[in-house]
């Protein structure tokens, strides 16, 4: 078991947070474009544009909306599926703790145990699946 947070973060999968990363920046990149779209269809349609550009830039438009409408639901199922494998991780890892030291176990520290394994977990879970990539799609939007 890691001593600090960022080893646990960095334990349950670099190769994971990475992708995260990815999609992260992913999302970013693709919510900006379309803005300028947007800006393009508007000048068009007050400037005289052709029906045809008109509507190639709104199937664009809608284009990108859907790829960004795909890559959050992929970056938030993956997240949570990398929360619910640290929630799995770290409760294993107390039950097996606890498997380890049956003989010196007390009612106190059966109930701590329990409360992690039960209630505090959960957090963690999840902020193991965000840690990393929520800081970076704020900083990117």
């Amino acid at each position: 078991m890691p001593r600090k947070l960022a080893g646990f973060i960095l334990a349950m999968g670099r190769s994971h947070q990475a992708a995260l990363v990815l999609l992260s920046v992913m999302l970013f990149v693709v919510g900006i474009v379309p803005l300028e779209i947007q800006r393009r269809i508007i000048n068009g349609a007050t400037q005289g544009a052709s029906f045809n550009a008109i509507l190639m830039l709104v199937f664009a438009y809608f284009a990108l909306a859907l790829t960004e409408g795909s890559i959050k639901l992929a970056l938030n199922i993956y997240r949570g599926w990398i929360g619910e494998v640290a929630i799995r991780w770290l409760r294993m890892a107390v039950l097996d703790a606890r498997e380890c030291h049956l003989e010196e176990l007390t009612t106190l520290a059966e109930g701590v145990e329990m409360s992690i394994v039960l209630a505090e977990a959960e957090p963690v879970g999840g902020f193991v699946g965000t840690s990393i990539s929520e800081p970076i799609l704020q900083v990117g939007v």
